[in-house]
């Protein structure tokens, strides 16, 4: 899985390139961190069209909810990472402790 942003810090590079291109700013550093997405321009359907590639991008399902609600980048990134370490995680091997 490489290229695929797995620490929350990644993942806000990530959110960030992805955002300046959907909100068609130049560089992603203008894009502020720790603002509520919609302070920024992220209506309901920036948001669909932003959960469909991060879905594709991710390989994880991500409820639009995460990005209606009044999540900044920082906050969102820390959900998306948690979200790629429960994806990734071993699952039990099925042997129970007697």
């Amino acid at each position: 899985m490489s290229g695929i942003p797995t620490t929350p810090q990644a993942m806000e590079a990530f959110l960030c390139r992805n955002l300046a291109s959907y909100l068609d700013i130049p560089p992603a550093h203008r894009i502020h961190r720790d603002r509520p997405l919609y302070s920024q321009g992220v209506d309901s359907l920036t948001a669909l069209s932003l959960q469909r590639r991060l879905e594709r991008d991710l390989h994880i399902p991500v409820p639009a909810s995460y990005l209606l609600r009044e999540n900044s980048v920082s906050e969102l990134a820390a959900v998306l990472a948690d979200l790629m370490r429960r994806s990734t995680a071993p699952q039990g091997s099925g042997v129970v402790a007697a």
